[in-house]
Order: structure tokens, then sequence, then C-alpha cells
């Protein structure tokens, strides 16, 4: 049995109501923002992370945009289950697929 219908069977909902959910969900969010006008290009502070550019701004627009790859990364094919096995994490993945080194010079104790 897939995780998704574990879920479902576990929720008591069928996949098509959870996805209606989820969906629902997504358009309340984005409602929120246009009703509370929400500027997305607006500055977020950005904490010490060794794996951005020393020069990244971190926008509201790019924080939903984050959230949104966050969920298709772990929705759509298992990633979680995936890191489970092999231990890897996404950014090192994306490091690594980029050809760049992991992990990232001035960042310890990461796997």
């Amino acid at each position: 049995m897939t995780a998704e219908l574990t879920a479902a069977s576990a929720s008591g909902w069928s996949l098509g109501e959870i996805f209606e959910r989820v969906i629902s969900g997504i358009d309340e969010v984005r409602q929120t923002v246009i009703d509370t006008g929400v500027d997305l290009g607006a500055v977020s502070a950005t904490p010490p992370n060794p794996w951005m550019p020393q020069d990244f701004v971190m926008s509201v627009r790019w924080i939903l945009l984050h959230l949104n790859t966050e969920v298709a990364r772990h929705v759509g094919h298992a990633d979680i289950i995936r890191e489970s096995i092999d231990g890897a994490i996404a950014y090192q993945l994306n490091a690594e697929a980029d050809g760049e080194p992991w992990p990232p010079e001035g960042m310890d104790d990461w796997s």
C-alpha cells in the first residue's frame, strides 16, 4: 500500500477528498494574501545559513515559492522515504546535481 493510500485510509478520506482539502487550503491562503494586501516583495530577515549566497535576499514571494517547491518535492515522489533510506537531504542532492561540494565550506556536522 502506498503512503498516499495509507494516509487516506488512516484519515477516512479518499485521495480525491484529500486533494480537494489541500487545494482548498491553498486557495484560502492565496485569498488571505490578496485580502490583507501582503507585499510579496517585502524582505524577510534571513537567518545565517551557509548554503545560501552571502547576498541572498529572502522575500515573502521567495518563501511562498519555496514552500510550494518543498510540498511538491515531498508529495510527488516519496522523498521522505528516500531520505530515511539513503540519508541524503534535499540540500545535498541539489548541491550535487549542480556540481557543488557537499557539505559547503563552513557547514559542519551535516550529512
